[in-house]
């Protein structure tokens, strides 16, 4: 059964996503029409369940796993602040590699992410964070055991086919949030980092439900050759990228992007309200980051 929905997302991709360049036009509305098509989820049963709950300084944690849009399991955290009613919520999508640990990190490289987990809580916001297809506790035996492989084989139609399912579930998480009483589901933000703020980008196009966006050195450019790279392209998704707020916090001297890649995607957002800040150093962003997202959330949701 997975192998067919593969087939067919695949087929429907090659025929949807024009090779792009920045000297080729940019994809139209009837382009996305069929691409967003290709990523429209059926309404099965989520079959959730509360695994854990823990209670930490300041907010409670559960521990999730309901299904997937193909009926993989999803495993996450939701993480709600204390003596807080109705509080709207920030999906939080991890990078390459990592999990949804990520957001719960103790320091050293990769952990800046956490810090604005820590202050999105103390603000009055719940966060969810979900492993991403293929990581953490998503892994499976015919998995890559360094998800890094993705790249340093240039798997290019896998890792386009993980963050668009991992997308897709993004969805679903939205269906979950729906089922409970103690969230404000018309208030949903996405933060996604690196890979995660590439799932971002696919899932807010897909999904109206998505009130906010807020992208964290997403890559723009994963190879010397771009036109490899167009299945997961964030210009593919620009335009159903419309009345959605989107802050970009971007490296300048990122391996994955160039500063005039990140100013050229900034530009062909046509949406009510955005802002592009760029920090000095490569993909690893600093915790300051959280001084541009956490104005940027408060006063988009």
């Amino acid at each position: 059964m997975k192998f067919l929905i593969y087939v067919s997302l695949a087929f429907y991709l090659c025929l949807a996503l024009p090779v792009f360049s920045l000297d080729k036009p940019l994809p139209n509305e009837s382009t996305f029409h069929l691409l967003k098509s290709t990523l429209a989820i059926d309404p099965l049963p989520l079959n959730a369940d509360v695994l854990d709950s823990q209670i930490f300084a300041g907010y409670s944690r559960q521990k999730l796993q309901f299904d997937g849009f193909d009926r993989e399991k999803i495993s996450a955290y939701l993480a709600l602040p204390n003596e807080v009613v109705n509080p709207p919520v920030v999906i939080l999508l991890h990078g390459l590699t990592q999990s949804k640990e990520q957001w719960w990190l103790n320091g050293g490289p990769w952990s800046f992410p956490t810090k604005h987990r820590e202050v999105l809580l103390k603000k009055g916001f719940a966060v969810l964070a979900i492993d991403a297809r293929n990581h953490g506790e998503r892994k499976m035996s015919n998995d890559f055991q360094d998800p890094y492989t993705y790249l340093s084989k240039s798997y290019v139609h896998a890792y386009s086919r993980m963050v668009l399912e991992t997308a897709m579930d993004v969805s679903r998480v939205i269906d979950y949030l729906n089922t409970r009483s103690d969230v404000d589901t018309n208030r949903i933000g996405l933060m996604g980092f690196s890979m995660g703020g590439n799932i971002a980008w696919a899932a807010a196009a897909i999904d109206n439900r998505v009130k906010s966006l807020v992208i964290m050195a997403s890559p723009l450019n994963l190879s010397s050759n771009k036109a490899q790279w167009d299945l997961f392209s964030p210009v593919q998704f620009i335009p159903a990228i419309k009345n959605i707020p989107v802050l970009m916090l971007m490296a300048k001297a990122d391996n994955f992007y160039t500063q005039a890649d990140a100013d050229f995607m900034f530009q062909q957002l046509h949406v009510k309200s955005k802002n592009l800040v760029f920090y000095e150093g490569g993909h690893d962003l600093p915790d300051s980051t959280i001084e541009a997202s956490i104005p940027w959330l408060l006063q988009t949701l």
